[in-house]
Parts: structure tokens; C-alpha cells; sequence
């Protein structure tokens, strides 16, 4: 990926977790997105489903499993925007996302997204051992009803802005999702990783 490419992701892209990591895959070769959503019911995925040759076919469990798990993308998100909604019938406003790719200001990179070289070699271990600690924290608190809208976590001068109740599930994927990124882009400092860490849930939990 770099400013002179352009890349086209077609997947589902149903979790707004995701969809937040590409944004800052974004944010780090500042370039420019944009996200396509063609808006349809479930009934005409469904149709559509079925048209389709029966080795591409879903099965419709799956279809379902889907449905209920889709987070929309909303314009609202930073992630989400430049967002284009594309409703049964009508057609690619190809202008105006040529615009958005070519002539739109990239986002700059934070501190989270800055892709440093990696120095230290217990890198790993530290954010394995950070990221579980902030997410054990943040369980105990709710478990104990001691959590407030604003809680704070062990090495971090950020705090976590709890505005619902999450849940292991959640955390433990965007815990995963974090990881995945630190990795493939790490900071120099591993004491920036609770910080990281802390934005990321932020972004997340709205």
C-alpha cells in the first residue's frame, strides 16, 4: 500500500473493529478512504443469495449470523467517512468518490498509528502482558459495579471512557484486533502501548 496506489477491499467488512484498523492502516500511509455501503435488506440478500451458483452460495444460517452481528457504518465515525450509501436501484457516484481518493486531504498520523522500528525484543510480551492487564482490569470493575464513565487502568495516563457496559467477548476482540496491529506496526516505546491501547477502546466503545 503506498499514496500512489489505489486499493479496492471488497469484503464484508461488518465489524466496525475492522473497519477501524483500516482506517488506520490509512492514517499510517496518509492516504486518503472511503467506505461503500450498499444498503440492503436481508430479504434481498437473501434473494440475491440464492441466484448464485450453488458452490458460491451462503447458507442461510450463515446469512442470519451475519444480519444479527452487522454493525452499519455510520457517517458520524471518522472510520466510516468518507461514507457513500448505495440503495437498491442506484448508481455509483463514481465523481464524487474519485474525489474523496484523489483530492481529498489524508488524514495525519497519531501517535497510534506511527509505524516505528522495534528495538526491543520482549516487545511482544510486554503488550501481551499490558493489553491483558488493562482488559482484566476494566472486567473487574464492572463485575463489582465499581465502574464509573470514566475509569483508570493500570500504565495509563488515558482513561477509559465507559460510556456502556462491555463484555469479555468484545474486549477480548478488539484486545486481538490491537494486538494484530501493534505487531505489524510497533511503536518504539513499549510504554506507549496502554495509552495506544486505551484510545483504541475509545474509538470502539461508542
Amino acid at each position: 500500500m503506498s499514496k500512489e496506489d489505489v486499493v479496492i477491499l471488497d469484503y464484508l467488512n461488518y465489524i466496525k473493529g475492522y473497519r477501524y484498523e483500516l482506517f488506520c492502516i490509512s492514517k499510517l500511509y496518509q492516504t486518503p478512504q472511503c467506505v461503500i455501503f450498499p444498503n440492503r435488506t436481508l430479504e434481498e440478500c437473501q434473494d440475491m443469495n440464492r441466484k448464485k451458483n450453488s458452490d458460491d452460495q451462503y447458507k442461510d444460517e450463515v446469512l442470519q449470523a451475519l444480519n444479527m452481528r452487522f454493525e452499519p457504518p455510520e457517517s458520524k465515525n471518522r472510520w466510516d467517512s468518507t461514507l457513500y450509501v448505495i440503495n437498491s436501484g442506484e448508481e455509483l457516484p463514481l465523481e464524487e468518490i474519485a474525489n474523496t481518493l484523489f483530492n481529498k486531504q489524508a488524514p495525519p498520523p497519531n501517535k497510534s498509528t506511527l509505524n516505528k522500528p522495534l528495538s526491543d525484543t520482549t516487545f511482544l510480551h510486554d503488550i501481551d502482558k499490558t493489553t491483558q492487564e488493562i482488559l482484566t482490569h476494566i472486567l473487574s470493575l464492572q463485575n463489582n459495579q465499581l465502574a464509573s464513565n470514566e475509569i483508570s487502568v493500570p500504565g495509563a495516563s488515558e482513561k477509559v471512557k465507559l460510556i456502556r457496559p462491555v463484555n469479555l467477548a468484545e474486549l477480548r476482540r478488539w484486545r486481538q484486533q490491537f494486538l494484530t496491529y501493534v505487531k505489524m506496526h510497533p511503536p518504539s516505546d513499549a510504554s506507549k502501548v496502554s495509552n495506544m491501547f486505551v484510545e483504541y477502546i475509545n474509538n470502539l466503545i461508542l
